[in-house]
């Protein structure tokens, strides 16, 4: 006769309301944290005893995430009581997402778990297969072995190169995040580390030995025909790998006690790991990117002459480029077309 199942506990029940993120979250939270923050949630406005906690927590939910959206009863209390939405705001929305599903009986069980067994909260450990011996991999950022070090190449409109080709922006992000798996990473923690790569990328190309903490503005003085990108363009970066559906949102989380607003944390989409779009992401997003400055000013030159839209001309001229970001992103030329025309490119 078979074992009859293990009937799980409580704990275990309130437990698997959550799903995979929420529960990851909840189990990386230092202890301290994970059973203050409950203990805040059971009741966060005990002054107010004629309104229920679970209500309390509704409108806090809903003044962090659709704000615009808060009745005027609602609007009321948020300014009535300032301080609590001040510790609300100090708190990850993913929190909120979970006391929305539970009741107040089992947030109270989660504390008592919390404060007496937080172990619990933690996932059970697997254990970690034999490590098998891997292939030869790529220096993160290649999409191929690197054979020898190119200059700038000839006929090049642009005098600024990134590095040793085949170095990729877009390769290096999604190795990167690929690397962090679960985790995930937040885009000044990429940029970083892109910063730090792309020196020694750029001064091995001349046997030079920089500090990677060496300013940027002392790089680009010293390789003048390289480019640097600022932090902010890696803001940039991810809305456009987001927009693509390459990448996730994970939620927010505070990286250090002198930044008080919390970083988003991005995860990779695994089922577009191995997609081409990668290498030349904003292509894919703004196919007109591709053109470079002579031909977007040629192309601007013949839709004035023709009195057409741009966009309506470079669907004209360019159909060989279309039909390759087209057949990158999965989707029909004609829908491509029609999003460019329209100015629509999620």
């Amino acid at each position: 006769m078979a074992e009859e199942k293990k009937k799980k506990t409580r704990f275990e029940r309130i437990y698997d309301k959550l799903n995979d993120e929420e529960k990851e979250f909840i189990a990386e939270l230092p202890d301290k944290e994970r059973a203050e923050t409950l203990d805040f949630l059971i009741n966060p406005l005990p002054v107010e005893p004629r309104i229920a906690p679970k209500e309390v927590r509704r409108i806090l939910r809903k003044e962090l995430k659709t704000p615009l959206e808060l009745t005027e009863e609602e609007v009321e209390l948020v300014y009535k009581y300032p301080e609590l939405v001040r510790k609300a705001h100090k708190i990850d929305p993913i929190f909120f997402d979970i006391t929305a599903k539970l009741t107040d009986a089992e947030l109270e069980e989660f504390l008592y778990a919390a404060i007496m067994r937080p172990d619990l909260f933690k996932p059970p450990k697997i254990p970690v297969p034999p490590v098998v011996p891997e292939k030869a991999r790529l220096p993160l950022g290649y999409s191929e072995a690197p054979s020898e070090v190119e200059q700038v190449p000839k006929g090049r409109v642009s005098k600024k190169w990134r590095a040793a080709k085949p170095f990729s922006t877009g390769l290096y992000i999604r190795d990167f995040l690929v690397e962090k798996g679960k985790k995930g990473a937040y885009p000044s923690e990429v940029y970083r580390a892109f910063r730090k790569y792309l020196i020694h990328e750029i001064t091995a190309l001349d046997g030079l030995e920089i500090e990677a903490s060496g300013r940027t503005k002392r790089i680009k003085q010293i390789f003048a025909e390289f480019h640097v990108p600022e932090r902010s363009r890696f803001y940039y970066y991810f809305h456009v790998l987001r927009r693509l559906g390459l990448i996730k949102r994970k939620g927010r989380r505070r990286v250090c006690k002198e930044v008080p607003c919390p970083a988003q944390y991005y995860l990779i989409v695994d089922e577009l790991k191995e997609s081409k779009m990668w290498e030349h992401f904003q292509i894919s997003l703004y196919p007109m990117v591709g053109l470079g400055k002579r031909r977007w000013e040629r192309l601007k030159e013949r839709a004035e002459m023709e009195d057409i839209p741009i966009e309506e001309a470079f669907v004209n001229w360019y159909p060989r480029l279309i039909e390759k970001v087209a057949e990158e992103r999965g989707i029909p030329v004609e829908e491509l077309e029609d999003m460019i025309i329209r100015k629509e490119y999620t």
